[in-house]
């Protein structure tokens, strides 16, 4: 599987790591054994380094956000930071954060050490913006 994560118990952190083609049910399924084991770390931090294609299409991203809705109900999720090699992935990216902005706390980066700044406090844009 091309997903893989290990626990980084002194971040209390999750790190995983994509690398080749991904499908939704990996997506899924990766996103549900995140979810069943967040009471051991607090934050995720997935680096998308060695994607590669046939990349997901847009319809495949809404369909791998619609499935992990069902998780909202079960428990909060753990904020996600997820590392993008380059523009595609951070488009793609981009477009699964929006579809679950209500219920996961996700924000995309280009960069290892911004995403883990971010994740020390994952505050959403709303939260440290608020708007009247």
């Amino acid at each position: 599987m091309p997903i893989t994560y290990k626990l980084d118990s002194s971040r209390e952190r999750f790190l995983t790591t994509v690398a080749g083609p991904i499908t939704v049910d990996e997506i899924v399924s990766h996103v549900e054994e995140m979810h069943r084991l967040r009471a051991q770390a607090k934050t995720v931090l997935v680096v998308t380094r060695g994607v590669s294609g046939p990349f997901l299409t847009a319809s495949e991203i809404w369909r791998a956000a619609s499935l992990i809705r069902v998780f909202k109900d079960q428990g909060k999720f753990q904020p996600c930071a997820i590392v993008a090699e380059n523009q595609l992935i951070y488009g793609l990216v981009r477009m699964f954060e929006n579809l679950v902005v209500d219920f996961v706390n996700l924000k995309v980066f280009y960069d290892v050490e911004a995403a883990e700044k971010w994740l020390a406090n994952p505050v959403r844009d709303e939260e440290s913006n608020p708007t009247e």
